[in-house]
């Protein structure tokens, strides 16, 4: 075998990852990230140096709000953010989450919309979160929804049709 090639791995946010995720954030700047008891992460590793990662809480009712997904400049454009996205979704759909938030920036707008996510104010899920008062009304105002079936019912990013 020539060289040595290292392998990219996704998931769950384990408690040895705390002093690599802390290291990783203070790098990159990644003011987004809040640490608490009530919020988990996925992230993308490749050899013990995280490329990104996305933080996501889980709300009443079967759905959860990815409340941040980052991926390093130098790794963007790889695929690496879509492949996030579907394995953190992936991840919540085990969990019987049906439903997913996520919340947006400047940097994460783009993203979600080519991802073929619908803004979450013109959801029936807007008014259902806003009136049970499960989160922040003004950070869902610049949402995203994701219903997670119909969401691995399209075809991956780049993926040929057969």
């Amino acid at each position: 075998m020539e060289g040595s090639e290292s392998m990219i791995i996704m998931r769950v946010a384990e408690i040895k990852d705390i002093e690599l995720l802390q290291d990783f954030i203070a790098k990159n700047n990644a003011q987004s990230f809040k640490s608490t008891p009530t919020v988990d992460c996925f992230l993308v590793i490749e050899t013990k140096k995280i490329l990104g990662f996305t933080q996501y809480k889980r709300l009443p009712s079967g759905y959860a709000v990815v409340e941040t997904i980052y991926i390093t400049p130098e790794e963007r454009g790889m695929g690496l953010g879509d492949g996030l996205l579907r394995a953190t979704l992936n991840y919540l759909m085990q969990q019987a989450v049906h439903h997913v938030i996520l919340l947006s920036t400047a940097e994460t707008d783009g993203f979600y919309q080519s991802e073929h996510l619908i803004p979450l104010i013109q959801t029936e899920a807007y008014d259902n979160l806003v009136n049970s008062g499960a989160y922040d009304k003004e950070k869902l105002e610049n949402a995203y929804f994701c219903d997670i079936n119909s969401f691995f019912n399209r075809k991956c990013k780049g993926s040929k049709g057969l």
